[in-house]
């Protein structure tokens, strides 16, 4: 697919905002799982640090439900069933990446952080810009996907075709069952009990 002018903004965008996007989350996750919440009389669930918690339950007088894979059972996972040199895994197309990359390297590899962020897109955008007579002729992947076979020993979808088309799971598009799905329907209806307005009262638990 050809590359256009468009596609460089997007492109750009991706490259410099997904990485410092996901560093933050990565940092947000870091400081919350190594923080103690503050103390809530109504929890039921443990107190104190979760990374804590998750390391040493019965420290603080909870199960432990962990279910634990050894690094090997995922490596081959992994292995088996994952191509990591697959379009999917690149941030960009892999042209354009070593394209773009150049050029950040001549703007002195600056630091992306809340700062800097659209301060470094402008600039390679500039760039790009500029030298759009220069970018590779093709970037782009197409959006077709590679046929993926189904597992040994395992069935396909429910009322799926046997053919190429996107299959379609949501609950508008009523599968032709026939009306075997109505035996055991034909009851008087629901029986629907009346509750109790507790909940309007604010009424609250104590632990």
């Amino acid at each position: 697919m050809a590359f256009n002018l468009a596609d460089g903004c997007s492109l750009i965008f991706q490259w410099v905002f997904i990485p410092w996007l996901q560093r933050e989350l990565d940092g947000y996750k870091d400081h919350v799982n190594n923080s103690a919440k503050r103390h809530d009389c109504n929890k039921v669930l443990p107190h104190g640090v979760p990374n804590l918690i998750y390391e040493s339950p019965e420290d603080f007088w909870a199960l432990d439900f962990k279910i634990i894979l050894e690094p090997s059972t995922i490596d081959h996972v992994r292995s088996t069933y994952i191509d990591p040199d697959h379009a999917l895994f690149d941030l960009v197309p892999q042209e354009f990446g070593h394209f773009i990359q150049d050029y950040y390297h001549e703007l002195g590899r600056p630091s992306v952080n809340r700062q800097s962020a659209w301060t470094v897109y402008l600039h390679l955008h500039h760039t790009i810009s500029r030298l759009y007579e220069q970018l590779p002729p093709v970037v782009l992947t197409d959006n077709e996907d590679d046929p993926l076979p189904l597992l040994e020993n395992h069935q396909d979808l429910p009322f799926h075709k046997n053919d190429d088309r996107d299959y379609y799971m949501g609950g508008d598009d009523e599968p032709d069952v026939g009306d075997n799905y109505l035996e055991g329907l034909d009851h008087a209806g629901l029986v629907v009990w009346e509750f109790s307005e507790d909940e309007d009262e604010a009424v609250v638990d104590e632990w």
